[in-house]
């Protein structure tokens, strides 16, 4: 009853493992794991560029799925159609970390399937050319966004896309949330 709407930045319809360990779930609820998909054998593409260790986890998480049975990806699917409130969904085109318009995708489908956007203003878009660090807080620099150093891994992480198509892409994504809440929030106090 306190969220009146979602802006759901680079989500995934699914539960996943943590990355610290491929038996451990990244979410609780109630000191509970909840359902995820396995990683199985699936690990992250890399590869070295002057003389740097680079990871690209999107076809890890592309293979974790492809090799989940249909009841474990049943089970870690997102109930977003309990969600008693629009949503808006930033999914990034060239997102490296994980496939983030394909998991808003799942979450809009489920959606739509439930007839929430017939009670609710929701809201879906890829961001094109974007990588996953470009949605979130307007007027950070996209210079070097395509990538962070994780000194656990002693490795860049890939985030996908370009400093230029970030910055787009944070634009448009700040556009389209203002836009989004306006409507959102309006829509909940007229009584609709």
């Amino acid at each position: 009853e306190r969220v009146r709407a979602v802006v759901a930045q680079v989500p995934s319809g699914y539960v996943w493992g943590s990355l610290a360990g491929s038996d451990t779930s990244a979410w609780t609820y109630q000191a509970e794991e909840l359902p995820f998909v396995p990683r199985g054998d699936a690990f992250p593409d890399s590869y070295n560029e002057d003389g740097a260790l680079h990871y690209v986890l999107t076809p890890m998480f592309q293979r974790s799925l492809d090799e989940a049975s249909e009841a474990a990806r049943a089970m870690a699917t997102i109930q977003v159609q309990n969600t008693n409130g629009p949503i808006l969904f930033l999914g990034a085109e060239d997102d490296a970390l994980w496939p983030s318009c394909d998991f808003s995708e799942v979450s809009w489908d489920l959606l739509d399937a439930n007839g929430h956007h017939d009670q609710h203003p929701d809201s879906f878009h890829c961001l094109s050319g974007a990588g996953h660090s470009a949605v979130g807080l307007p007027g950070l620099s996209t210079i070097e966004s395509e990538a962070y150093y994780s000194p656990e891994n002693q490795a860049w992480m890939d985030l996908g896309g370009t400093p230029e198509g970030n910055g787009r892409a944070q634009r448009e994504a700040n556009t389209l949330t203002r836009a989004f809440l306006e409507t959102a929030l309006s829509f909940h106090e007229s009584g609709f």
